[in-house]
C-alpha cells in the first residue's frame, strides 16, 4: 500500500490533499493547483475565476447549496476535465474524470480580498466532493499525516 502525505501548508493540522489538474473540454487551456479532499461537499467545488481563466463551459444548470450557517446559495454547473497529477498518487487508482460537472463558486472575478490568492501567497480553494471521492477507498491516517487511496 502506498501512502499520500498531507499538505504541509504551514497551519495545523496539515491538509488531506492532492494536486489536480483542470481543463477544458478541449485540453486546450488547464491550469494545476491543489485540491482539498472535503467528504462533505457533494459535488466538488471550484472558483468561478479559475474556471473562467482555463474556458471551462459553463452548464445551464444551477445549483443550491446550504452552507454551515444555514444560508442558500445557488451556483453555476461547469464542465471540465479533472486530473489527479499528485506525484505521490498511486498509478493503479483512477485520476481522470472527464466531462466532469463541478460548482463554480465565488465572485467570477478577482475582487480585494482575493489579493493574496493573486500573488501567490494561497491557493485557490478547491473542493473534491463526493462526485470524484466515491472513486476512491480512502484511509485517513491523522497521527502519520498520510492517507491511502485505492
Amino acid at each position: 500500500m502506498s501512502f499520500v502525505p498531507y499538505r504541509q501548508s504551514g497551519a495545523w493540522p496539515p491538509v488531506v490533499a492532492a494536486r489536480v489538474r483542470l481543463s477544458d473540454l478541449l485540453g486546450m487551456d488547464s491550469v494545476e493547483l491543489w485540491a482539498k479532499i472535503d467528504t462533505g461537499a457533494f459535488m466538488t467545488a471550484v472558483p468561478r475565476r479559475v474556471l473562467e481563466d482555463v474556458g471551462a463551459s459553463r452548464s445551464f444548470r444551477r445549483v443550491t447549496c446550504r452552507a454551515y450557517d444555514g444560508v442558500a446559495a445557488q451556483w453555476p454547473v461547469y464542465l471540465v476535465d479533472l486530473q489527479v497529477v499528485d506525484p505521490s498518487w498511486p498509478p493503479n487508482v483512477e485520476a481522470r474524470f472527464d466531462v466532469l460537472e463541478v460548482l463554480g463558486v465565488g465572485p467570477p472575478t478577482p475582487h480585494a480580498e482575493d489579493a493574496d490568492l493573486e500573488s501567490g501567497v494561497a491557493d485557490p480553494h478547491v473542493l473534491l466532493g463526493r462526485d470524484v471521492l466515491a472513486a476512491w477507498r480512502l484511509h485517513l491516517d491523522g497521527p502519520q499525516s498520510r492517507y491511502s487511496v485505492e
